[in-house]
């Protein structure tokens, strides 16, 4: 390689090296990339504790006085991909002769990394008899990843940025989350058994990620010449948008042995998403360092139904379960276009805005169904030592004809272990462990679409396999006034 290309690789180099450590794990029963794992077997839409804020501010009516819950979710998420021969994406076929390019962009990655998130709920009567008044600060959208490097490629000449493995045209590191702080309401109508509750949310998004990019979205490493081609794209944005949520909570029997919840939320910003902030493209072929140009970048996150019930089928066992429903169809793509500018292609993912758009990620994932059953046990009947579990199982959203590193999905089974325990007559604590396999997949030769598309839609293939397991430890702190 041309010493005069070196510059590029280093500058694209230093642009992969951040912290991404701010974000939550994919849940257990949601596909995408939910997180609302807050709260363990407690955070449902049948239940009436701190986390209904969020799952469901009608079941607010099922408290009284006042109670504070710091809650904290640490995970290990592991994950393995294995890009295939098949998903080679060349300028020219001629290409795929060349034994150091199929060796640059095939073979296996992983990923091991330790991911954090908080949940701080407060919830009131207000001392008032049928009114109540929650807040709670929260992630229930985001995720986070930096794979390994594969050292195979350390101090490489020939194919420097193989070092970042060969899943890096999609993802090298990477950040995304919605940070929720809401504020609900619910009235309960005490003849009926019923409360209603709405919720007010501004949601805080910010996304932030490093890959592998050439301008013509191919996974070409050098030019015909022998210098860099492979160069590397660092997108940083944020916003602010609002978000809503309505629920009913019915307690069915007069001694609230059985409890009904159903809820909906909101997309953030009732639709489409639009973040601004700033797109930096190094070139391979470039020696001068790329300046950032002012961007944004649209999405649509899905609305959510919830259905729980909880049935207490004797003093010391409490019967557990809930469904959720996210509509992931909502998101379709995943666009970098000029401020203010549409995202407006065609189904061969053409820019039809006139050179607005400078890149376009194709998704068109599908709606997902997620299930959980379990139960609470008290020993000795009362109220100090709960005993807790569950077993969940979801759907994916996303399809294999657009799976990749940086967004796959797969069927999943999990399950949750923890006990909560009264401290003393105003403090609670709980810790549970969850875990969650994502069943491996393939995405079989010729299914990935990504390198099908018309530019600016266009990037390499991502044929492979697919594997992921999440294990989280969450603790809980719940204080009653």
């Amino acid at each position: 390689m041309p010493a005069r290309a070196r510059p590029a690789i280093v500058a694209s180099t230093a642009c992969a090296l951040f912290a991404v450590l701010a974000a939550a794990p994919r849940s257990a029963h949601a596909a995408g990339f939910s997180t609302s794992r807050f709260g363990s077997d407690h955070g449902s839409p049948a239940l009436s504790n701190p986390y209904a804020v969020y799952f469901n501010p009608a079941a607010l009516g099922g408290m009284e006085g006042s109670q504070l819950t710091l809650d904290g979710t640490i995970a290990l998420r592991t994950a393995e991909y294995t890009r295939f021969d098949s998903s080679l994406s060349p300028s020219d076929p001629a290409i795929k002769d060349n034994p150091a390019y199929t060796r640059a962009n095939t073979g296996t990655n992983t990923l091991v990394n330790v991911l954090a998130a908080p949940f701080i709920g407060f919830i009131t009567d207000l001392g008032q008899k049928n009114l109540r008044f929650g807040v709670a600060t929260y992630v229930p959208f985001g995720g986070a990843a930096r794979w390994d490097h594969n050292e195979g490629f350390s101090g490489s000449s020939s194919t420097p940025g193989a070092l970042d493995g060969a899943q890096r045209w999609q993802n090298i590191s990477g950040r995304q989350q919605s940070l929720y702080n809401t504020a609900a309401f619910a009235l309960r109508l005490p003849a009926q058994r019923l409360s209603f509750g709405v919720g007010v949310s501004l949601v805080a998004s910010s996304l932030r990620s490093v890959r592998a990019r050439n301008p013509d979205g191919s996974d070409d490493v050098v030019t015909g010449n022998g210098s860099l081609f492979e160069g590397r794209a660092l997108l940083d944005v944020h916003g602010l948008h609002v978000a809503a949520s309505a629920g009913i909570f019915w307690e069915a029997t007069a001694d609230r042995r059985l409890r009904f919840g159903l809820s909906y939320l909101s997309q953030p910003g009732f639709g489409e998403m639009r973040m601004s902030g700033n797109f930096r493209e190094q070139l391979g072929t470039v020696q001068e360092a790329a300046k950032p140009k002012d961007v944004d970048f649209v999405q649509s996150l899905p609305d959510v139904v919830r259905l729980g019930v909880a049935y207490k089928a004797a003093p010391d066992l409490e019967l557990r379960g809930d469904i959720v429903y996210e509509r992931w169809s909502r998101m379709k793509r995943q666009c970098v276009v000029e401020p203010g500018a549409k995202c407006d292609v065609d189904a061969s993912g053409a820019d039809l805005t006139g050179g607005k758009i400078i890149a376009n990620f194709p998704r068109q994932w599908h709606d997902s169904v997620g299930a959980r059953a379990g139960a609470g046990y008290w020993i000795g009947g009362g109220v100090d030592t709960e005993i807790f579990g569950s077993g969940s199982f979801g759907t994916p959203a996303i399809p294999h004809k657009t799976a990749d590193p940086a967004y796959f999905d797969s069927y999943t089974v999990g399950f949750s272990v923890g006990a909560r325990q009264r401290i003393t007559s105003h403090i609670y604590a709980a810790l549970s462990y969850n875990y969650v396999y994502y069943l491996p997949f393939d995405v079989k030769p010729g299914e990935s679409q990504l390198f099908q598309y018309q530019q600016p839609s266009r990037t390499p293939a991502a044929d492979g396999a697919y594997s992921a397991q999440v294990y989280f430890f969450n603790a809980n702190l719940t204080f009653l006034f």
